[in-house]
């Protein structure tokens, strides 16, 4: 029987006595989330949204119980898709981690590409719940922000209600100091955004 269980393993040839001891390290498992590795870059005025999405996002490991402790997720192998301006999907392997056992070998991802426009507004950077006993002044007193809207999507930005906002309730106590402005009430369309400068300057006179 001992010969039939480790024939794959290991060849017998000779046994001196009737019992044998085996040792085997504690078998573990446990779900873990798979992290996506890729290098993506796309056609000009094209980008996504979302990002690489894949299915599973978690797979079951099985190994060793130590081994096990020092994992938090399994990566995908590269996925290199290059000045793309259209819809990607695929099936991408998983990194192998000696000593341990996937559940799936890999997994389907999908890239969702859309055609944007970019529109830059300078806009003034306006201050609220600013005390009537306090004079303050903010430097630069206006910011450009560049909105990126799918263009399919897009709004008339220069009829929109968005703003800049710094609260005074969530600035520092000192007289100086610097902070980064919140950009509010964005169109539904917009989806990603950058303001120049991105800090400004709060000072007390």
């Amino acid at each position: 029987m001992i010969v039939e269980s480790v024939s794959d393993k290991l060849s017998v040839e000779y046994l001196s006595v009737d019992t044998l001891f085996f040792e085997f390290q504690e078998v573990s498992g446990k779900n873990l989330p798979i992290a996506v590795r890729g290098r993506i870059t796309f056609k000009e005025q094209y980008t996504s949204a979302s990002g690489i999405k894949i299915t599973p996002t978690h797979i079951y490991v099985t190994g060793e119980a130590e081994r096990l402790n020092e994992i938090d997720s399994v990566y995908t192998e590269n996925i290199i898709v290059s000045r793309t301006d259209k819809e990607e999907s695929g099936f991408v392997k998983l990194k192998d981690i000696p000593g341990v056992e996937f559940s799936t070998k890999e997994v389907y991802y999908t890239l969702e590409t859309l055609r944007y426009v970019e529109e830059k507004l300078e806009l003034p950077v306006l201050l609220k719940n600013l005390p009537d006993s306090v004079n303050a002044v903010v430097k630069p007193s206006t910011v450009t922000l560049y909105i990126r809207q799918e263009m399919k999507k897009a709004s008339d930005l220069m009829n929109s209600n968005i703003s800049i906002m710094l609260d005074y309730n969530k600035l520092s106590s000192s007289k100086d100091t610097l902070a980064v402005p919140k950009v509010s009430s964005l169109p539904q369309g917009c989806f990603g955004w950058r303001m120049d400068p991105p800090v400004v300057e709060f000072r007390i006179l």
